[in-house]
C-alpha cells in the first residue's frame, strides 16, 4: 500500500509529477526488479526440494500453461465477436482477459500457512506467467501487420497495399 500512495503522490504533485517523467525509464525498471523479487524469494526458500523435482512435472507444467492459455485466448476470441468493438480494442481485451498475472498468483500463495512449501507452489506460476509472455508476445507481432477491419474472427487483416508490396516482391 505504502507503494501505492508514493506513486500517486508522484503523479499529483507537480514537481515530483515532473521528476518522475524525466526519470520514467528508471521507475520501469525498478517495478520490474520488485515484481521479480518476490516470486525470486519464495522459490529460493524452496531450492533443495526443487533440486528434487523430476524435469517431467515441469515439462507438464509447461504443456498445461500453454494449452489453458490457448484456451483461453480462444474463448476471449470468441466472446469477444459480439461485442462490437474495434480491431484494436477487440485485440487488447483478447490478450488482457487471457492472461492471469503473476503478482496476483504470489499474493494468494503468500497467504497460505506455512505447512505448504510456498517455494515449489510459485513455480507453475511462475512457468504459466513466461508461456503466457511469450505466447502472447507471437500474437501481438502477428496481430501488428493486420491493422484492417475484417479478416478471420474479425481480427484484422493486413492492408491490401501492403499484399501488392509483398505480391511484388514474391514475383521479383
Amino acid at each position: 500500500m505504502p507503494v501505492q500512495v508514493f506513486g500517486k503522490l508522484l503523479r499529483q504533485i507537480e514537481p515530483l509529477a515532473a521528476f518522475r517523467l524525466r526519470n520514467k525509464k528508471w521507475f520501469g525498471i525498478a517495478s520490474s526488479t520488485f515484481l521479480v523479487t518476490v516470486p525470486l524469494m519464495k522459490v529460493s526458500v524452496a531450492s533443495d526440494a526443487l533440486s528434487e523435482m523430476a524435469i517431467g512435472n515441469l515439462l507438464l507444467t509447461i504443456l498445461a500453461a500453454i494449452v489453458l492459455h490457448l484456451v483461453y485466448l480462444a474463448f476471449n476470441t470468441l466472446m469477444t465477436t459480439p461485442l462490437g468493438l474495434n480491431v484494436k480494442e477487440r485485440k487488447a481485451v483478447i490478450i488482457l482477459t487471457s492472461q492471469k498475472t503473476l503478482p496476483v498468483a504470489v499474493t494468494v500463495i503468500s497467504f497460505l500457512d506455512d505447512s505448504w512449501n510456498l517455494g515449489i507452489i510459485v513455480i507453475p506460476c511462475i512457468l504459466c506467467h513466461l508461456c503466457q509472455l511469450l505466447i502472447d508476445g507471437l500474437f501481438v507481432n502477428k496481430w501488428a501487420t493486420m491493422t484492417e477491419e475484417g479478416g478471420t474472427l474479425g481480427l484484422g487483416q493486413v492492408p491490401t497495399a501492403d499484399l501488392k508490396a509483398v505480391a511484388a516482391e514474391e514475383s521479383a
